[in-house]
């Protein structure tokens, strides 16, 4: 069994002023880390995306 994405790194929307944090395998790029909240805003239903400003949302990853 593989063990879960412990690196963070983070990105602060400041227009919304909501904290993305990205967990991987790695630290990631600036593309990288855009393309991963990207994906998390296209697979989450709309309703759900709607985050109070202050948040911190944890995105996991696979990525390597």
């Amino acid at each position: 069994m593989a063990d879960a994405p412990n690196i963070a790194t983070e990105f602060h929307d400041k227009e919304r002023n909501v904290t993305y944090r990205v967990m991987a395998f790695r630290k990631l790029e600036m593309v990288e880390l855009l393309a991963a909240v990207k994906n998390w805003q296209l697979r989450t239903p709309q309703n759900k995306r709607r985050l109070k400003p202050g948040t911190m949302l944890t995105i996991p990853t696979v990525i390597r």
